[in-house]
């Protein structure tokens, strides 16, 4: 099959998937509660209320007391002491409902129901919506054994390890490259990875970049398998924390021990939330490197990769605004299995025997990755998600390797030492949901990759589609 024909049919293999995807956010159907939780605690008693739809500001009649009605289930035991009803001041969607007192809840009720006598909502498009009746949910009454779960989940939130792009299980990106040639051509970069092959931490992987402009295309492919240990900085914390989990949980406590206990737990929470960095990552991997889509250069590279991982931090103390860092060195080293056939069509006897005794592979590496992004999957506006991503690595080659020459357009020149790569990209997403994500990006890369290192200086625009596996746990 031609060269443009095949990438015709990996461009229409990418728009199908696209097509295929739900990732699109239709709009609600039900004005409804989506979720309800009671905390219900000595010195804490509160039931936060979460709505499938916006909620109109407009409306301070919504808040009034007498507008909930509570009762404890399944006995149905009325719940009248409301001391407030409050907005969330960063999500429209929630309403916090305080109590004051000690509600005689029998001991038997797990769950609580909470009805609103009437509600104005926001209809997808952001106008007012007809006045909801008797909007009702249920949800559960937090115990200690419960909380303690919940406090848990929050916990190990901040333990995960945020992903990179290229880590996702399934980054595409279909776009249009223009290089220092005349027009603009077609290209595709995606990065595929597996989950745990039943051993924590192996996984196995594909990366591809290719376009067909001048200038503008890597002929970048790389697959093989990797184990990774990570290790989690400020450990010691978490220990703490589940010691005081072990506090909430255990029978024998008193309420004043849960509350102190549970006080602790926020306070460590807050420790691991100002701190910059979250984990080392220690890869080792085995990779098959070749010259994309027609593997006419391929190395065997063994790879050790050492990565200093920040935690998602908030920006400017922003509720929606983040930005992670992070720094990689490692080696890289094996050996080639093929040259290719360039040489003998068009290459000098110097270059020919030059590519004869590139053989064995040996690199370094260093480099990193800074990204900002602003989330707000409930927004009004057609962007749920907007990324800034900028990563760079500088391989130094210590012995000769394969290189495509630019003015023959073959595999006929070798080279070794600073071989940098610089990326950076901008991606507006249209729909964010926890399926994954869909929308376009603006890119330039400049520098070379493995295994041919061509020279590339080139713009893209294109779509993206993505899984939202935004973090890994850290072991």
């Amino acid at each position: 099959m031609p060269y443009r024909s095949r990438f015709l049919v990996m461009c229409s293999v990418l728009f199908c998937l696209i097509h295929s995807s739900a990732y699109a956010q239709a709009p609600t159907e039900e004005y409804k509660i989506a979720n309800v939780s009671f905390t219900n605690f000595p010195a804490q008693k509160y039931i936060d209320v979460r709505f499938s739809d916006r909620l109109d500001r407009r409306h301070p009649e919504d808040l009034n007391s007498p507008n909930v009605q509570i009762k404890s289930a399944p006995s149905n035991t009325p719940i009248t002491a409301v001391s407030s009803v409050s907005r969330d001041p960063f999500t429209p969607r929630n309403l916090r409902i305080t109590l004051s007192g000690s509600p005689a809840i029998p001991a038997t009720d797990i769950q609580v129901q909470v009805c609103f006598t009437k509600l104005n909502f926001l209809d997808p498009a952001g106008k007012p919506h007809a006045t909801s009746a008797q909007v009702c949910g249920t949800g559960d009454i937090l115990n200690p054994e419960n909380i303690a779960a919940q406090l848990e989940k929050q916990y190990e939130v901040l333990l995960q390890t945020p992903k990179t792009s290229t880590e996702k299980n399934i980054f595409a990106s279909g776009f249009a490259a223009k290089g220092e040639g005349n027009d603009a051509q077609g290209g595709a970069e995606i990065h595929l990875n597996s989950n745990d092959l039943g051993v924590p931490g192996l996984t196995v992987a594909m990366h591809l970049d290719k376009t067909t402009a001048d200038n503008a295309d890597p002929k970048y492919f790389q697959s093989g398998i990797t184990y990774r240990s990570s290790f989690l900085i400020g450990a010691k914390g978490a220990d703490q924390t589940r010691e005081q989990l072990a506090i909430i949980r255990n029978p024998a406590s008193t309420p004043q021990q849960i509350e102190e206990a549970k006080i602790k737990v926020d306070e460590l929470t807050k420790q691991r939330q100002a701190q910059l960095w979250g984990a080392v990552l220690l890869d080792v991997a085995s990779n098959l490197e070749g010259q994309a889509m027609d593997l006419e250069v391929t190395n065997f590279v063994g790879d050790a990769t050492i990565q200093l991982v920040s935690r998602t931090k908030t920006l400017l103390g922003s509720k929606k605004g983040f930005w992670k860092l992070r720094f990689l060195g490692g080696m890289e080293g094996g050996k080639n299995l093929n040259t290719g056939n360039d040489a003998q069509q068009a290459g000098s006897p110097q270059q020919m025997q030059e590519l004869q005794d590139v053989n064995y592979i040996a690199r370094s590496k260093f480099g990193g990755a800074l990204t900002f992004f602003y989330s707000d999957p409930e927004t009004r506006f057609p962007f749920k998600r907007v990324e800034a991503d900028i990563r760079g690595v500088d391989r130094y080659l210590f012995l000769s390797e394969v290189k495509f020459d630019e003015m023959t357009k073959l595999n006929v020149m070798t080279d070794k030492g600073h071989k940098p790569w610089f990326q950076t990209d901008l991606k507006f997403y249209l729909s964010d949901t926890p399926t994954g994500r869909l929308g376009f990006k603006l890119s330039y890369k400049r520098g070379s990759l493995p295994p041919v290192f061509a020279n590339t200086n080139s713009f893209q625009f294109g779509f993206v589609i993505e899984t939202a596996d935004d973090t890994a746990k850290t072991r």
